[in-house]
């Protein structure tokens, strides 16, 4: 049986993108990383985002964050970093 959705907070940081008004979003712990990517590029009027979660995984479009957060989260949040291209180093 499927566990209930629940809130996940991302905690947001820009790495060579707009910033985002907001730094802290809540969604949806069913979403996925898609989701989250559509958002962005829609807030920030870009044609695509890649995101990074706690500076050392790029999650696949079908990744739900609800399962990122139970492997990634800390201090109640999941911390990605976003970009308009990927970042190495």
């Amino acid at each position: 049986e499927a566990l209930a959705p629940f809130s996940v907070t991302i905690n947001f940081d820009a790495a060579n993108a707009p910033l985002l008004q907001a730094r802290s979003l809540k969604f949806r712990s069913d979403a996925r990383a898609m989701d989250l990517e559509r958002y962005l590029c829609a807030k920030l009027k870009i044609a695509s985002v890649v995101l990074v979660v706690d500076k050392c995984f790029v999650p696949q479009p079908d990744h739900e964050l609800g399962a990122l957060y139970k492997s990634f989260g800390r201090s109640g949040a999941l911390h990605i970093t976003y970009g308009t291209q990927a970042v190495f180093g």
